[in-house]
């Protein structure tokens, strides 16, 4: 009856030791859940930021090239209205001229 007595307390020591083992492994893996959980999330962070950066960068790109667009584009047209004022120019002086002409014969 003893060693039955002292079957059952063994039993009852392994079964503890077993479930402390369990729960040891079970923390360990709760654990290294948590780890690369935190390790994804500032790996999809990071890879934001990078992704915002490019945009960034793409979009700034763009607006630097419509910009040089406009000023280009200005340029021409200031050109134009100074050729325009020159001729329109050349043009009064000539009817100036004439009328003044016209005048004093």
């Amino acid at each position: 009856m003893a060693d039955v007595v002292q079957e059952v307390k063994n039993a009852e020591e392994e079964a503890d030791l077993i479930l402390e083992d369990a729960k040891q492994k079970k923390q360990q893996k709760i654990e290294e859940a948590e780890e690369e959980a935190e390790e994804l999330i500032e790996d999809a962070e990071q890879e934001a930021k990078d992704e915002k950066y490019e945009e960034m960068n793409r979009f700034k790109e763009k607006v630097d090239e419509e910009r040089e667009e406009i000023i280009d584009e200005a340029e021409e047209e200031a050109e134009e209205l100074r050729e325009k004022a020159s001729d329109r120019m050349e043009e009064a002086e000539k009817l100036l001229k004439e009328s003044f002409e016209e005048q004093f014969q």
